[in-house]
């Protein structure tokens, strides 16, 4: 038997060609295709994708405090409060 997942190939859906070795949900699936492995794939790519937006968005609030800081210092002087600012930001960034 076949794996029970339709994929989309050559701008149609198919069923998936792989041998069905594993039964779930009153299906056979693929290893690819098993619904709890697919769960699992998605939920670690989520877990990914939370950690590195969380570090960006620290990243992003730091640099604006480092900015804000920068602004109070100088007074309103533009030029110099960016040139400062996008020092700070990339100090914060290698780090």
């Amino acid at each position: 038997m076949r794996c029970q997942q339709r994929v989309f190939a050559d701008y149609h859906l198919h069923q998936c060609t792989r041998k069905g070795v594993v039964g779930e949900e009153g299906k056979v699936w693929c290893k690819q295709h098993l619904p709890s492995a697919v769960k699992a794939r998605r939920e670690e790519s989520n877990r990914q994708w939370a950690e590195k937006h969380d570090s960006e968005r620290l990243l992003r609030t730091t640099r604006d405090a480092l900015i804000e800081a920068v602004l109070d210092e100088v007074g309103g002087d533009l030029s110099l409060t960016i040139f400062k600012a996008r020092k700070a930001y990339e100090a914060a960034r290698k780090s």
